[in-house]
């Protein structure tokens, strides 16, 4: 009579796997579409207009920066020429 009873603890353990490794094997798959939703949102990440304009262009950030500044001083010299130019 033992015999049964070790070989029904035997069929319960192995279904208590079976299970187990069916439950892990779903959580592995939830985690991995998780994983994957994060990736796909780090991705998507906002980019303000500087920084767009630095991914077209390769060129260092600082020459960019010194570039910019050139050229917004140069907007102002012009305009104040102008004014002064119209008003004389």
């Amino acid at each position: 009579m033992e015999k049964i009873t070790e070989n029904n603890y035997d069929r319960e353990n192995a279904s208590e796997f079976a299970w187990r490794e069916q439950e892990l094997a779903r959580k592995e798959t939830e985690l991995k579409e998780k994983e994957e939703a994060l990736k796909a949102k780090e991705e998507i990440v906002y980019k303000n207009a500087k920084e767009r304009l630095y991914d077209k262009i390769h060129v260092s950030v600082r020459t960019m920066d010194v570039i910019i500044f050139c050229l917004i001083a140069l907007v102002v010299v012009v305009t104040v020429l102008g004014v002064m130019a119209g008003n004389g």
